[in-house]
C-alpha cells in the first residue's frame, strides 16, 4: 500500500515540475512576442519613392513641367 502512495507522489512531483516549466516557456515566449510588438511600433515610416525627374532651381526654370 505504502508503494501505491509513494508512485503517487513520486508521479505528483514530476507532474508538478514539469508543469512549472511549461510555464516558464510560456512566459518567455510570451515576453518575446511582447518585446518584439514594441520594436514594431518603433518602426519609422518607409522613405518616399525618388522623383522621375529632377526639380528645376531658380527663376528660369520656374515654368511648370507640363507631363
Amino acid at each position: 500500500m505504502l508503494d501505491i502512495i509513494y508512485a503517487a507522489e513520486t508521479q505528483f512531483r514530476l507532474d508538478s515540475a514539469q508543469l512549472d516549466r511549461d510555464i516558464a516557456r510560456r512566459v518567455a515566449i510570451r515576453d518575446r512576442f511582447a518585446s518584439e510588438a514594441d520594436d514594431v511600433s518603433a518602426r519609422r515610416a518607409p522613405a518616399r519613392a525618388a522623383r522621375t525627374w529632377p526639380r528645376p532651381i531658380g527663376l528660369a526654370h520656374a515654368e511648370p513641367v507640363c507631363a
